[in-house]
């Protein structure tokens, strides 16, 4: 299975209360989008199962995202290219969980052309933005239990 992060994407939520996960098209499409999934457990992070062979971490779900995603079923996906244009749009169950599998890997950060064009595209559909936050340093920390 490839895993893969996306510290880059944008979660909008429309007037009806829907979310909607902007991120940079992948490079493959998925097999067998009809299957993608959400897996969350109210924390910082969250993983999109594009298919069965393709897992996109979602780093640092905003807080004001974050009580909505635990009440939602179904999310939807749109992967934006990088001239503004959505390439592929699909919904995803969501799936809460007790507590996410642990993972390390490093962040794949948009370049400003690539976060430029998805910001396009949202203000294109009129929709507002927002954002996921990443440290400066781009080191994700496991939080501390005291």
């Amino acid at each position: 299975m490839v895993m893969k992060q996306e510290a880059g994407y944008f979660v909008v939520r429309s007037g009806k209360g829907e979310l909607f996960f902007i991120l940079q098209a992948q490079s493959v499409k998925p097999s067998s989008p009809e299957k993608a999934k959400v897996v969350y457990d109210g924390g910082e992070h969250a993983l999109l199962y594009r298919d069965t062979n393709e897992t996109i971490i979602l780093d640092f779900v905003p807080e004001e995202v974050k009580q909505d995603l635990e009440r939602q079923k179904v999310v939807n996906v749109m992967e934006c290219s990088a001239e503004d244009i959505v390439l592929m749009e699909y919904s995803a169950d969501v799936e809460m969980v007790e507590k996410m599998p642990e993972f390390n890997l490093a962040i794949t950060e948009l370049s400003k052309k690539q976060e430029d064009n998805l910001r396009a595209c949202l203000r294109e559909m009129g929709l507002p933005v927002v954002e996921a936050e990443v440290p400066e340093d781009g080191i994700i920390r496991k939080p501390r239990v005291p």
